[in-house]
């Protein structure tokens, strides 16, 4: 493998787009394994799509479930949930202990094969690349219900993706749309004097691969598939497992 004098600017073996938890821990093990590489991260600073979160947010999995390689929660409560906060920090910090090299600001526009590998263009300028790792995660595109657009004009519609705190509220009553994580916390903090909050729900199908009986009230169907991986002899891209799912009520 060549040695990173002799890349020219901007020409790497590997690029890893996305420098979230799975970007850092890929960075990690190339490192390990001496492989020339570079993290690309959309955001200015550093801590992932948890910036992204609402102010109040907090991980729903315990603190002695948090890894990464050689890094594990050796904090005071291994059965508490870590806030948005210091979430955001246990990244930053991991980053600066493995001396991850990182491009902030860094927004990937389009992935195209060239020259034997790849060249990965951003807002900043193109990449060439042999090797590519997609780490950009999932998940990260609202998806507004059809129904919305039907909404009263003077009711405030806000997706969980731009909801940051109950002030972004008008005093009254709120109805929270959605029974996953999101939705319980975001009722959690909406329920106040000044207001109520209403969370609807319905029975949901289990296991959540589809194969359970479905309820009278819905349906659920959902696709899964193992790590991708498109290869030749010289360029290889990478990507986590795909999945996707719909619903719709009968």
């Amino acid at each position: 493998m060549p040695s990173p004098a002799e890349y020219p600017d901007n020409e790497v073996d590997t690029l890893v787009i996305g420098a979230g938890q799975a970007g850092l821990a890929t960075s990690y093990w190339l490192t390990r394994h001496g492989v020339e590489h570079q993290l690309l991260e959309r955001r200015p600073p550093l801590g992932g799509a948890w910036q992204d979160r609402w102010d109040s947010f907090y991980l729903n999995t315990p603190n002695f479930s948090l890894m990464l390689p050689e890094l594990t929660y050796d904090g005071p409560e291994p059965d508490a949930f870590l806030p948005r906060g210091e979430v955001i920090g246990l990244f930053r910090d991991y980053a600066t202990r493995i001396a991850a090299q990182v491009r902030l600001g860094t927004e990937v526009t389009r992935v195209s094969a060239a020259n034997g590998g790849f060249a990965v263009d951003t807002k900043q300028g193109r990449w060439q690349a042999r090797n590519v790792v997609l780490a950009n995660g999932a998940f990260q595109l609202p998806r507004i219900p059809p129904a919305a657009a039907a909404m009263p004009g003077h009711i405030r519609q806000l997706h969980s993706h731009d909801y940051r705190n109950p002030q972004q509220l008008p005093d009254g009553a709120v109805l929270v749309v959605g029974t996953g994580q999101s939705g319980g916390q975001i009722t959690r903090t909406c329920s106040t004097p000044a207001g109520r909050s209403t969370f609807p729900f319905r029975p949901a199908p289990r296991p959540h691969d589809g194969t359970a009986d479905r309820t009278s009230t819905g349906s659920c169907s959902s696709t899964s598939a193992a790590p991708s991986t498109a290869s030749t002899a010289s360029r290889r891209i990478s990507s986590p497992p795909q999945r996707r799912a719909s619903c719709a009520t009968r």
